[in-house]
């Protein structure tokens, strides 16, 4: 009789993410758009290396400025959410794995594997945010200098 063993490799199984995980997705997935929308107003208004246009446009550094104070709100609330959502499946795994009365290591490594992604995931989206919100300062910034460079200009010409 010819007998046939059956190896599983446990990186290659997936399991379907909880409903807090498609909504903590969602909500990655929104701070995206709002992040790409608030990178496209700025650049729309004034594109790369034609920023000096818009050096006397109060209204465009206070848009910047507005820009730069939303991006550091989604920021702390995509902290807030990975935190949040974080503890609650920490909480959910424990009481899963009490409830069994023996506690295989796969089970433990695939809850750990969830947590790597979701964290992941969380940090990606705060790197882009903070990466925007890092060239709305700097352009402030140069627009701030600009300004003041000109007014040095008038005053001693």
């Amino acid at each position: 009789m010819f007998q046939e063993t059956a190896t599983w490799d446990l990186r290659y199984i997936n399991r379907e993410p909880s409903m807090s995980m498609k909504f903590y997705l969602l909500f990655l997935l929104f701070s995206c758009i709002v992040t790409t929308v608030e990178f496209f107003k700025a650049w729309r208004v004034a594109p790369p290396f034609k920023l000096s246009r818009q050096a006397r446009n109060r209204s465009y550094v206070k848009m910047l400025e507005a820009s730069r104070t939303r991006l550091k709100h989604w920021i702390l609330c995509i902290f807030l959410a990975m935190g949040i959502l974080t503890s609650l499946n920490i909480s959910d795994a424990c009481n899963l794995l009490l409830a069994e009365k023996t506690m295989g290591l796969g089970v433990v490594l695939f809850v750990l594997r969830d947590y790597g992604a979701e964290v992941t995931m969380g940090f990606l989206v705060v790197l882009f945010a903070f990466l925007v919100r890092w060239l709305f300062v700097a352009r402030i910034e140069r627009l701030r200098n600009f300004n003041q460079a000109s007014l040095y200009s008038r005053r001693s010409g």
